[in-house]
């Protein structure tokens, strides 16, 4: 009865009972928070898998994601801050299509460090994909740009792409002063 159905939610994994009831009042899926967090900077971050660990699951309606992560950095900014937390979908896409994704939305993007396939090192950014404006480059490269004027934009070599999540939504830290 305290509990409101319209606003996002979360839960601490020890309350999956009563998650799992008011995620099906909402009529939503619960979406698990993972503790990894996307960069907001032009320097990646080195993503370790063994570290990212299910830390809560959220009840958000009207959001159709598949995970959650925080956002660390403020290259982003004004449109997500430090802390933010992403809802996140990823997203197929074909390397012999590259111009078929939606450019101009926010993506977390996951890049392999070298040419090897086999390499588990990995850079991890959250940012806006744009179509390289180059001609002899919009098939190989994306753009990937911050909202953030202090940073430059950088590109990102499409076969070097692990893995595209789309941005379906973002939570705010509420901060106070």
């Amino acid at each position: 009865s305290d509990i409101s159905l319209d606003k996002p939610m979360e839960f601490r994994l020890d309350e999956l009972d009563k998650a799992l009831r008011v995620a099906e009042k909402m009529g939503v899926d619960l979406i698990p928070m993972y503790t990894e967090p996307f960069r907001a900077g032009n320097q990646g971050h080195s993503l370790r898998e063994e570290w990212d660990e299910v830390e809560s699951v959220w009840a958000i309606p009207d959001t159709h994601a598949t995970r959650l992560a925080p956002v660390r950095g403020n290259s982003m900014e004004p449109t997500l801050h430090d802390g933010d937390v992403v809802a996140i979908k990823r997203m197929e896409f074909r390397i012999d299509e590259p111009l078929s994704i939606p450019f101009g939305e926010i993506f977390g993007i996951v890049v392999r460090t070298s040419d090897d396939p086999d390499d588990r090192e990995y850079l991890d950014y959250i940012k806006r994909l744009d179509r390289h404006p180059e001609s002899d480059k919009h098939l190989t490269h994306w753009i990937a740009h911050s909202d953030n004027d202090k940073y430059k934009d950088f590109e990102i070599r499409i076969d070097r792409v692990a893995s595209l999540w789309r941005v379906k939504a973002s939570v705010a830290v509420q901060r106070f002063s």
